[in-house]
């Protein structure tokens, strides 16, 4: 699955999983934390220019970062469902993502998480971060996933105009913070790839 065929397979997807992210993501990770947490961070990016005392203003970037979230994290399923060659439906594999996951994939999620997370988010700024072999096969499939996941954040109407979105561009000094939800989403998707099929570890 090549070209259109494949920006198609995302969209049906993100039509069909994004709004409902939470049945399928592992409970164990709050990842609408970050959404909430948007603010604040905002506001330190930008050295008080972003009010997050603000009702509206708050509301609408916590809005802006689910989107990102969303969309990242569903995009870069997509992307893997079609990347791994040993993948013979992707549909199949895409559509169980879309729903809870068994109580062991779920433990080993939690571990996957707490130990190879942060390295991960490290290794991104720094490639001299070492990491185990789950780490570096955890960046092979971000690696997979990251380009098309951006350019459907792009599409997604966040950083500007784009027809059709209904969402509200943020100010070009919060763009950094939507991409790092968008890549924080990225990563997760990778993890519950490992979660899920732990023989790629």
């Amino acid at each position: 699955m090549v070209g259109t065929a494949l920006r198609h397979f995302i969209e049906r997807a993100i039509d069909a999983q994004a709004a409902d992210l939470d049945r399928g993501f592992p409970a164990s990770f709050d990842w609408q934390r970050l959404c909430r947490d948007a603010p604040r961070m905002a506001e330190s990016v930008t050295e008080g220019a972003f009010d997050a005392s603000d009702p509206e203003m708050a509301e609408a970037l916590q809005a802006q970062v689910d989107v990102a979230f969303r969309v990242a994290h569903v995009t870069a399923l997509a992307v893997l469902c079609v990347a791994e060659e040993w993948v013979d439906d992707p549909e199949a594999v895409l559509d169980g993502f879309g729903q809870p996951a068994e109580d062991e994939e779920e433990e080993h999620f939690g571990v996957l998480a707490s130990e190879l997370l942060g390295p991960a988010e490290q290794y991104l700024h720094d490639e001299e971060t070492q990491l185990d072999d789950r780490g570096y096969e955890l960046q092979r499939l971000f690696a997979e996933a990251w380009p098309l996941a951006s350019e459907h954040l792009v599409l997604s109407g966040l950083f500007g105009e784009v027809d059709g979105s209904d969402v509200e561009p943020a100010a070009a000094e919060l763009h950094p913070l939507l991409a790092a939800a968008g890549r924080l989403a990225t990563l997760l998707a990778a993890l519950r790839w490992l979660a899920r099929y732990p023989e790629a570890e």
